[in-house]
């Protein structure tokens, strides 16, 4: 198991995180030394020999109008567990898409290499949230998650979030861990409309 220190280190975003389960139960294995794999070992030692070369790959102009776009999502600021383990968004695609761009024995970094890199990507990201969830540094945020996930219908008014802790949290510490759940993606506010003033509601986010 992924020990704290190992989340915030720098460790721990340095490989690609990848929740798997496995089909069926293969007590004696699967048989592989069955299979004939000629064609992409065959494939595998173009691929190798290509990338052996001193050669410089740029993205082309399709691939770099799509990396500019997503961009600003792969390099937005994440919180907590999740952001420490995913704060190498960016680089981490860059180096998907060069590795499917040496497979092709493509000069050039296409489209189609960067966009699958970007869904691996993304499949990590979820993988992380999976195993580690979208806990926060901030206790007081993760409790009003909490409470917001088991109301997501209604949500929680601002009284009510202050009633979760019989006032042993300031006003000030409140509206921190609110800014924190908004900032994350975790939860929006709404206001609604009543008789007398408008009632501020929160709602937790997927």
């Amino acid at each position: 198991m992924t020990r704290e220190v190992d989340k915030v280190n720098g460790l721990a975003n340095r490989f690609l995180w990848c929740c798997v389960k496995r089909s069926k139960l293969l007590p004696d294995g699967g048989q592989v030394h069955r299979e004939n794999f000629d064609h992409e070992i065959a494939q595998l030692k173009r691929a190798v020999e290509f990338g052996s070369r001193s050669l410089e790959i740029e993205r082309s102009e399709e691939a770099a109008n799509e990396w500019r776009r997503i961009y600003p999502e792969l390099t937005r600021e994440r919180v907590g567990t999740l952001g420490a383990i995913c704060n190498r968004a960016a680089p981490q695609v860059i180096r998907l898409s060069l590795v499917y761009a040496i497979l092709d024995c493509s000069d050039f970094i296409q489209i189609e290499h960067l966009r699958a890199a970007i869904e691996i990507w993304r499949y990590c990201e979820e993988s992380v949230r999976s195993v580690f969830g979208d806990e926060l540094s901030n206790q007081t945020a993760n409790m009003i998650l909490k409470s917001l996930r088991s109301s997501t219908t209604a949500g929680l008014s601002r009284t009510a979030i202050s009633k979760l802790f019989k006032g042993n949290r300031s006003k000030l510490v409140i509206d921190s861990a609110l800014q924190i759940l908004h900032s994350a993606g975790l939860a929006r506010r709404s206001t609604i409309p009543t008789v007398g003033r408008s009632a501020e509601v929160w709602f937790a986010l997927e």
